[in-house]
């Protein structure tokens, strides 16, 4: 099987992590997990992780289990507070189309992440950003707008590109629709999309973000990479508790280029994986988001 599948069971490491730091940037607080060992001699990837609505980043900072991922695939993490409060209940503004790389968030997000990889060792050609909800959507557009700086995203439970804060709950936009906006949006950056990769995940329990959003944009995303086949994966082989569900790549050339993940008893929520108690839209009963999603955007990484 695939490298991608060929999961090992690494352990986990049993020492005490990096701790988290706290910085403002732009007006707003970032948080800020450097993986054990870090060193500016060394080249990391890094991941921007946005939060959703009426949740905030120390939830996902707290509980959102990143910092184990992050020492095993030695990967830098930034979970930024959204500015100013965000908009109507503290969302990401994913809203519409009317989306450029200075305006709303995009440029908050665009100029925070030029600014650690000039503050940080960071391996531009890995720049990952990945977000829950509001974060999940703004994480879509952040990605259509500019493939050239996101090489990989990681949609939780994200409405499509386009939509507006009413239609959460029914997904009534079309593949096509979809693929034409995200390509609009990247104008002539679109070439980047060559060497960009996704992975989706939700809950077959979701009832505030309708699911069809995930496999819409899975297959407009699957459309844009240029997917030439498909296979099908079982997540319980990945850790968690409760990783059961159903899995799908999209692939070009044999590579994946798309992940959609569907975990059992997922409602619509981060999924942290490693047990316990739960908390503001955070699931410990699931798969451990963290650890997949670093292991396949660092392993199936396109880019030089």
């Amino acid at each position: 099987m695939r490298l991608f599948l060929a999961f090992t069971f690494i352990t986990l490491s049993l020492n005490i992590s990096s701790a988290w730091e706290t910085k403002n940037y732009f007006g707003s607080d970032v948080h800020l997990y450097l993986p054990k060992g870090y060193s500016s001699s060394k080249r990391y990837p890094l991941m921007v992780n946005l939060h959703g609505c009426a949740q905030k980043g120390t939830i996902l900072r707290d509980h959102g289990n990143w910092p184990s991922a992050a020492d095993t695939f030695e990967v830098i993490v930034a979970i930024p507070e959204v500015p100013r409060g965000g908009v109507i209940a503290g969302c990401w503004d994913y809203y519409g189309l009317d989306h450029t790389r200075s305006n709303r968030h995009n440029g908050f997000i665009i100029d925070l992440t030029e600014k650690l990889i000039t503050e940080l060792s960071i391996d531009a050609d890995q720049v990952f950003v990945s977000g829950l909800s509001s974060g999940g959507g703004l994480s879509l557009v952040l990605g259509c707008l500019a493939p050239d700086i996101f090489s990989g995203l990681g949609l939780n439970a994200g409405p499509s590109v386009g939509t507006n804060s009413g239609q959460i709950s029914r997904a009534t936009i079309s593949v096509d629709q979809v693929m034409a906006n995200c390509r609009q949006l990247a104008g002539d950056k679109a070439r980047y999309f060559n060497s960009q990769i996704a992975s989706i995940i939700y809950g077959n329990n979701d009832f505030l973000v309708a699911p069809d959003y995930n496999r819409i944009n899975g297959k407009a995303l699957s459309q844009i990479y240029g997917a030439d086949g498909s296979e099908s994966f079982n997540p319980e082989v990945f850790p968690g508790k409760s990783p059961a569900g159903f899995g799908s790549l999209s692939l070009v050339r044999k590579s994946p280029v798309v992940s959609v993940i569907e975990n059992t008893g997922l409602g619509h929520n981060w999924p942290a994986g490693q047990g316990g108690s739960s908390r503001s839209f955070v699931n410990k009963n699931s798969l451990d988001y963290p650890y997949y999603l670093l292991q396949y955007l660092t392993t199936n990484n396109r880019r030089p």
